[in-house]
């Protein structure tokens, strides 16, 4: 798998049950790095890889100062793997 190859496709992301982010990574920055599921019929499954992903970091990072940083990656997934704004059901969102 590449770097920027997601190991879920588009059909299991729009599936799942939730899309669960734990806190991976903080720094004086606040929390920056995440860990990211999908659930689906009480199973887990991480997901790796994306544009978003730090392989060194073993987690999905993200920076930028004045947003939701875990919803932002949420976003940023969605889009590697073509989905638009208006498919993500927002009311599946969790962080732990």
């Amino acid at each position: 798998m590449k770097k920027e190859e997601l190991n879920i496709t588009k059909d299991e992301f729009l599936s799942a049950d939730k899309y669960i982010f734990t806190i991976k990574m903080v720094t004086k920055n606040g929390v920056t790095g995440w860990n990211f599921y999908l659930l689906k019929n009480g199973e887990f499954k991480r997901v790796i890889g994306g544009k978003t992903w730090n392989e060194k970091k073993d987690c999905h990072r993200n920076t930028a100062w004045g947003v939701n940083r875990a919803l932002d990656l949420l976003f940023a997934i969605a889009y590697d793997l073509g989905i638009k704004d208006n498919e993500i059901k927002q009311d599946k969102f969790i962080v732990l």
